[in-house]
């Protein structure tokens, strides 16, 4: 049976700021610009709207946590990690394992 097996090497200084890169560069996407996002949408409205006080930043990911933790609070879809226990024989596992290496 043939295995593609493919390792990335992390070396040296270089790999270290690849890694580094994309790790600032996944929290800018998925942390800092819906924060900032989310302030400058609240301060562009908070003047016409009850003229509410002005964020920062720091408010921006404070709402923006707020509005995640409050979405998975509400999720009521069923589609997360079900775990459970399956009763298999010997046959049925080598069929599937023979699909499996069928397939590749």
């Amino acid at each position: 049976m043939k295995r593609n097996i493919k390792v990335v090497e992390i070396n040296g200084f270089r790999g270290f700021f690849v890694v580094a890169y994309a790790i600032i560069c996944a929290a800018a996407g998925f942390i800092l610009f819906p924060a900032w996002l989310l302030m400058i949408l609240w301060n562009a409205f908070s003047m016409y709207i009850y003229n509410l006080p002005h964020m920062s930043l720091i408010h921006g990911f404070l709402l923006y946590l707020a509005l995640i933790l409050l979405y998975f609070a509400t999720n009521t879809n069923k589609s997360g990690l079900n775990i459970s226990s399956v009763n298999m024989n010997n046959s049925s596992l080598a069929a599937m394992m023979n699909d499996i290496d069928d397939k590749k």
